[in-house]
């Protein structure tokens, strides 16, 4: 049935075609994907209604905002409490011939005869008594210059090489510069001939000068007979220091090792993270820092090394360093810096710990040749510090903490659509939550409210009884460290209002939203993990088929048209004809313009027409479109700028449901056809 427009019908009537041309000048057809903006918005459900789908992000956390890594300092500090003196041997002896210038000296004239009768044989000899060997300077510069001794033996031996046994031999060894009692006093009462006696001293708390003085003060000479008189023969006193250790000296020490240990350093979480326990950690980037003092008059190499970590070649982070020796009173400082990107930590301690870092500690003494003060309170202090941890990965047991998805989000769904008003009949939508933090959690829903902000109207989502929550989350579990879990949550018209919160159009989502990380606390698995770029995301899913009622549904589009098929034709008059095939269930007001290449309006079709709706059968369904026929007529001048200039005609199509509160569906094979055609008259004659 045509639709013929009410200001041009009586001409029409009164008009006589002596000729007629029909021209074609522009078809189209137009769905809704001309109303939205996005294509993918549109999909066709199992029904065969099409059906707006959509979905947004609320809001994201990832592992760097659960969990916060903190600078963790080590300190280390190595006294040379255990500093020790070289060991050495110090030889001394007495011969017969020494023997026999103390007799002389002292009036014997058994001196004379052990001089002359050097190389025979006597009878016997002795007994003799009360000899002495006078001091004898014993030098212990190889050990000392001087020393404060926490710790140490002295181990004495007298060997007798006289031909007879000597009795009641008294030693005494002193210092020669600092006055005291003798360092030792002993007497052996009888050193057999060719024997050898050994005693040992313990030196704790001497304090010993390199030069010392021993003395044999009573050598006591048993009978002997049948003696062969050799003057070279001697009785030898030997003193060994050994195992010396220091409160202080001043020596040319030895190269020692002073420390060589591995020791646990607890990497620690502090405040709201304090029970964290992690036991991997592949680290994406950070430093190990340190500054090293040193008090020792040496040469130290120190040596560090982070046992607990290893790079992909298998290497281990640390340092190596040579210190100079620290001028006297003075300290020898040097800083050192470690990227620690790429290294893996394994955090277990000896293999069940957590958080715990073990440490190779190494300082050694070198030998430099040099006479130098050192004390058992000299030391070599380092600082440590893991300095701006990120780590691409963690594994362990990543704490009970909760914390809060809140604020506001753009919704920019239904501003992409030309509508003023929707109801939906069958809305529904999913809050979706994608874990990909291998550990379990909850979630309540304390608040999600829609809101459009042009018009101020809001609606908080109620109704449902998973609003109330808690909810638990599916999580990934190892070994799959980069899958992530998905938590529905749903939402329609039967347990919720969210109709009536789509109803308002929203432009902004308010949310908050609780987590809980571990709701259970620490079960002692220390299977949770993470990397960088996990953590959760909350989304919002709709799915709303278009079924319901509109208000204001504007669909737009532009037409290329065609004049060229009577370019060279005079057209005192014509005819537009614009044939609509409607599927849509719904009326509409339509405009049409014409508008050059530039989008100058050239001339008006039509402006507030009216567009007839197509009429559904009992299951809801158009099955044959309503046809709308619009005419209008246009005088040759109009004609005229009309072929030469227009370039596209553009239509809309303003779409309501009426009556506004019975809904419709729209299924996915509507497509409003439009057809322009112009009815060209040559030589026209107004009849009478």
């Amino acid at each position: 049935m045509g639709v013929l427009a009410a200001c041009q019908a009586d001409r029409l009537r009164n008009l006589s075609w002596q000729s007629e041309v029909l021209l074609p000048i522009a078809q189209t057809e137009i769905g809704l994907e001309q109303w939205v903006e996005d294509s993918d918005l549109l999909q066709t459900g199992s029904d065969n209604v099409l059906q707006l789908v959509y979905r947004d992000t609320l809001a994201q956390t990832f592992l760097a905002d659960l969990v916060t890594f903190p600078d963790t300092g080590l300190s280390v500090s190595v006294k040379l409490d255990t500093l020790t003196l070289s060991s050495d041997t110090i030889t001394q002896a007495l011969t017969l011939a020494d023997v026999a210038y103390q007799l002389i000296a002292d009036g014997n004239i058994l001196g004379y005869a052990l001089l002359q009768g050097h190389g025979t044989t006597v009878d016997s000899i002795g007994p003799i008594t009360g000899l002495s060997s006078g001091n004898i300077d014993i030098d212990a510069s190889d050990f000392f210059q001087f020393a404060e001794l926490k710790g140490g033996e002295l181990v004495l031996a007298i060997s007798n090489q006289f031909p007879v046994d000597i009795e009641n031999v008294i030693l005494e060894i002193r210092n020669k510069n600092i006055p005291g009692p003798p360092i030792v006093v002993d007497t052996f009462l009888l050193v057999p001939t060719g024997a050898t006696e050994e005693r040992s001293y313990d030196l704790t708390g001497q304090s010993i000068e390199s030069e010392l003085v021993g003395e044999l003060v009573n050598i006591d000479v048993a009978r002997g007979d049948t003696i062969l008189i050799d003057t070279t023969d001697f009785v030898e006193v030997k003193l060994v220091a050994q195992n010396l250790k220091a409160k202080t000296a001043t020596a040319v020490f030895p190269a020692q090792t002073i420390i060589d240990s591995v020791r646990s350093t607890l990497y620690e979480f502090q405040g709201e993270f304090s029970d964290i326990s992690l036991t991997k950690m592949v680290v994406k980037s950070g430093k190990m820092q340190a500054q090293a003092v040193s008090t020792v008059e040496d040469s130290i190499l120190f040596v560090y090394q982070l046992e607990s970590a290893v790079g992909s070649m298998g290497e281990k982070p640390g340092l190596n360093r040579k210190l100079p020796p620290a001028p006297p009173g003075g300290t020898s400082e040097f800083s050192w810096e470690e990227q620690l990107g790429g290294f893996t930590l394994d955090l277990r301690g000896q293999g069940d710990g957590f958080n715990t870092l073990l440490e190779r500690i190494k300082v050694e003494l070198l030998y430099s040749g040099n006479l130098v003060t050192l004390t058992d309170d000299d030391s070599v202090t380092v600082n440590f510090g893991l300095v701006d941890l990120e780590p691409t990965y963690v594994e362990g047991y990543l704490g009970q903490t909760p914390f809060r998805l809140e604020g506001t989000a753009a919704f920019d769904f239904f501003e992409r659509l030309d509508v003023a008003r929707l109801r939906f009949q069958r809305p529904s939508a999913k809050l979706i939550i994608e874990n990909s933090l291998g550990l379990p959690a909850s979630l309540s829903i304390r608040d999600l409210t829609g809101k459009n902000d042009q018009n101020g109207k809001e609606v908080r989502l109620s109704g449902s009884s998973t609003v109330s929550g808690p909810i638990d989350l599916q999580s990934p579990l190892l070994p799959d460290t980069s899958g992530k879990a998905v938590t529905y949550i749903g939402f329609d018209d039967e347990n919720s209002n969210l109709a009536n919160l789509l109803e308002v159009l929203p432009t902004t989502f308010t949310y908050d939203i609780e987590l809980l990380t571990n709701p259970l606390g620490n079960t002692e698995a220390y299977d949770n993990f993470g990397t960088d770029g996990s953590g959760f995301v909350a989304m919002l899913d709709f799915v709303l088929p278009l079924e319901g009622v509109a208000e204001k549904l504007i669909l737009r589009d532009t037409l290329e048209v065609d004049f060229s098929g009577n370019a060279e034709t005079e057209v005192p008059e014509a005819l537009l004809r614009l044939i609509t095939e409607n599927p849509f269930p719904m009326q509409a007001q339509w405009t049409a313009r014409f508008v050059d290449d530039v989008g100058n309006e050239v001339w008006t079709l039509a402006e507030d027409a009216l567009l007839e709706a197509g009429i559904p059968n009992a299951a809801g369904l158009v099955e044959q479109p309503t046809k709308n026929i619009f005419e209008q007529t246009i005088d040759e001048s109009d004609w005229e700028a009309l072929s030469m200039t227009a370039k596209n005609m553009i239509v809309i199509f303003e779409f309501d449901t009426r009556p506004f509160q019975e809904p419709v569906s729209i299924y996915t094979n509507y497509k409003l056809g439009l057809t322009l055609v112009a009815q060209l008259g040559i030589g026209v004659n107004e009849s009478e």
